[in-house]
């Protein structure tokens, strides 16, 4: 995965269980708009924890365990902000 992309995307924390994923992101610039999570074609809208717009929290409840699912950020017009990468 050397070549993974990570456009404006600067950490990425995540946190997960068997049917929860929390992930925190920051980039390299603020955002003006709340970002999307897309994961096996379902987005979450995110929410800014700082006051720049740097700084963004998901949420995804509801996942089936032992399931691989594609994540993917985009901006709020569906452009990436980084490469999709699965989660393992």
């Amino acid at each position: 995965m050397n070549d993974w992309n990570q456009g404006q995307l600067a950490h990425l924390i995540p946190t997960a269980s068997a049917e929860r994923l929390l992930i925190k992101a920051s980039f390299k610039t603020p955002l003006t708009g709340a970002p999307r999570l897309t994961i096996d074609g379902e987005a979450l809208t995110g929410v800014r924890t700082d006051s720049a717009g740097r700084f963004w929290l998901f949420d995804a409840t509801s996942l089936r365990p032992d399931t691989r699912y594609e994540l993917r950020l985009t901006d709020p017009g569906g452009r990436p902000l980084c490469d999709a990468w699965p989660n393992r």
